[in-house]
């Protein structure tokens, strides 16, 4: 049975989850307009439901727990699970070229990049050549468009790089030219509305409504201003789209508060939703044989097969910090271990987090309006280790 208590951190969790609970409490900022929410599933039941603080400097409104906030790259592990559906349904193969579906994609020696090369950030194409305007950044067709028209930055997909704002319009793209829908419909109708998860790819104008205000921490700006500009050209192409995004992705009014991006349906950042509907979907994926599930055995296998390690493009072989990517997720990692070796989903900017665990037949979701570069998860992790034995 769930208890309560009040008044923070609000929501309900079973007894056993309460150390998770105050690792959770323990991570909100006392600061104005911060807060979050945090979701776990076990065994297809939600066991911990929290949230606490504001969700929105502005005017001081509560969080509760319908809040719904930008789930900045953890919208592309949502995104990759619509396109695991199609290819468990055998509609699209991630081992076909892109160039099968996309004759126009495979110009200035692309020819060879299957599908799930782009899946796993093999491309090449992680930053777009020119510059960019917030209009050319939602207009998800002609960034493929433009995209598709680059030479990637190493051949054959020998290498990988984070496609930290292109994977979204590539993988539109794709999904629209193998089966001639649209990947947040898909994620809607055969994922998010059967299970009642309060998730959305493309938000419309009633979704907002409920979205919190997402707030940078000055140690943040800070820190991102220092440091990313010193990685190169590149690397501040790739983070703001070749400029249409501030390089925090977020200010007062622009980037990820701008209603025109928060409506765009740009997979690689722009889902919004609840905690408690996040979790509830990589729930539903870590139990692949439940009545909730969409994915079988097979097609999760295939979702979780590694395809992008080790070093990536530009760093040294034996950089620390490396990701593991499958078709479109993260896989577990030194920077990302998770709960175990099988955990798999997709964190985002700010601290954002989705991941399901079969081993332990876990779901969890995190979500916070307050970027800061602290990992807040990471004690909320080990002190659920330690609730589920």
């Amino acid at each position: 049975m769930l208890t309560s208590l009040q008044p923070e951190p609000r929501g309900r969790w079973e007894p056993r989850f309460e150390q998770v609970v105050r690792a959770f409490s323990e991570g909100v900022p006392s600061r104005p307009g911060a807060g979050a929410a945090l979701s776990i599933w076990h065994n297809e039941t939600e066991v911990v439901n929290v949230w606490a603080g504001e969700a929105d400097a502005r005017d001081g409104k509560p969080w509760t727990e319908d809040t719904t906030t930008m789930l900045f790259s953890s919208t592309k592990g949502l995104a990759a699970l619509a396109v695991a559906l199609l290819a468990n349904e055998g509609r699209l193969d991630y081992d076909a070229r892109v160039a099968d579906v996309w004759p126009e994609f495979a110009v200035q020696g692309k020819g060879a990049i299957t599908i799930r090369d782009v899946l796993a950030h093999r491309a090449g194409l992680p930053a777009p050549e020119r510059s960019m305007t917030v209009a050319d950044l939602i207009d998800s067709e002609a960034f493929a468009t433009a995209l598709a028209e680059q030479p990637p930055l190493w051949p054959n997909s020998e290498s990988h790089l984070y496609h930290a704002l292109t994977w979204g319009p590539l993988v539109r793209e794709i999904v629209r030219r193998a089966t001639g829908e649209d990947v947040a419909e898909v994620f809607r109708r055969r994922i998010a509305q059967p299970l009642q998860a309060r998730v959305e790819l493309q938000a419309i104008d009633d979704d907002l409504r409920s979205v919190a205000h997402i707030s940078v921490a000055t140690e943040h700006e800070a820190m991102v201003s220092k440091t990313i500009p010193f990685l190169g050209a590149l690397a501040v192409k790739g983070i703001t789209a070749g400029g249409a995004l501030p390089l925090t992705l977020a200010t007062e009014a622009e980037g990820a508060n701008d209603p025109r991006i928060q409506k765009s349906g740009l997979l690689s950042m722009t889902g919004i939703g609840t905690a408690s509907g996040l979790a509830r979907i990589w729930s539903a994926v870590a139990a692949p044989e439940s009545e909730r599930a969409w994915l079988s055995q097979a097609g999760l296998n295939q979702l979780v097969r590694p395809h992008s390690e080790g070093a990536s493009f530009g760093a040294p072989t034996e950089s620390p910090g490396q990701q593991r990517w499958g078709a479109g997720v993260q896989l577990a990692s030194p920077m990302l271990p998770w709960l175990s070796a099988a955990s798999f989903g997709h964190d985002g900017a700010g601290g954002q987090m989705g991941f399901a665990d079969p081993a332990y037949r876990i779901g969890l979701g995190y979500v916070t309006n307050y970027m800061h570069h602290t990992n807040r998860v990471g004690p909320i992790i080990e002190a659920l280790r330690l609730s589920i034995g």
